[in-house]
């Protein structure tokens, strides 16, 4: 994952530098280019996406719910962290596909937010301009 403060990360890169943790979790390299594949789509969709973090575990066992997986994303955007937690699904392709899912619909509430917040301003602005062209006549 590249840091807040390093280069900008373009979405075939993004991908390349996400951090995935896999616990309990037989290492696979498909399952990690997947997962990195799922990664770059968000960037995809969210050009200004900085970095990822992922962690797919299996709870220890005082812990378990029959065997089931928890998926964890922290996704790192500018002006604010979105996590997302999708857990206790008996498949790991599954809970992957479901947190990812997540993860687009939160990255879409956060471009939908900050494109609401960018309208808004410029209501403002023109607002306070025609109010001050009505003031000097």
């Amino acid at each position: 994952m590249t840091g807040r403060g390093g280069a900008a990360a373009g979405s075939a890169s993004i991908g390349e530098a996400a951090r995935i943790t896999l616990r309990g979790v037989p290492h696979s390299e498909a399952l990690e280019a997947r997962i990195r594949d799922k990664v770059r789509k968000l960037a995809e969709l969210n050009p200004g996406l900085l970095g990822c973090r992922g962690l797919a575990q299996i709870p220890h066992r005082r812990e378990s719910r029959g065997g089931q997986f928890i998926v964890r994303l922290d996704i790192a955007v500018p002006g604010a962290e979105l996590v997302v937690n999708r857990d206790h699904h008996e498949d790991l392709h599954v809970a992957l596909r479901e947190a990812f899912r997540a993860a687009r619909r939160r990255l879409q509430e956060h471009s939908r937010r900050l494109e609401g917040d960018g309208r808004s301003r410029e209501a403002l602005a023109l607002a306070a301009t025609m109010g001050a062209a009505l003031a000097k006549d």
